[in-house]
């Protein structure tokens, strides 16, 4: 298992375009999965989504119709070399 403060999760998430998913259950039942742009602040991610998406974590940091999301990982799966 490794952290945020990895240098190789960091060097992993800050290569290229950094998007990720955020996969979700809607209300009734139906999975969902939407693309994210991120940047990596200490040992936080954060990105920004649509106030209908997340309104419980970024109420208080978004501008109108934005939210701002933060969230510290508290664990990360990272399988490094496989190829080699």
């Amino acid at each position: 298992m490794a952290s945020l403060s990895d240098d190789r999760v960091q060097r992993l998430l800050m290569h290229g375009t950094r998007t990720g998913k955020v996969a979700w259950v809607a209300s009734d039942g139906a999975p969902h999965v939407a693309p994210i742009w991120f940047v990596i602040d200490g040992d936080e991610i954060v990105f920004n989504t649509g106030a209908d998406r997340a309104e419980e974590f970024g109420r208080r940091n978004g501008v109108p119709g934005e939210l701002l999301v933060r969230l510290h990982p508290t664990k990360i799966t990272a399988a490094f070399d496989v190829a080699d």
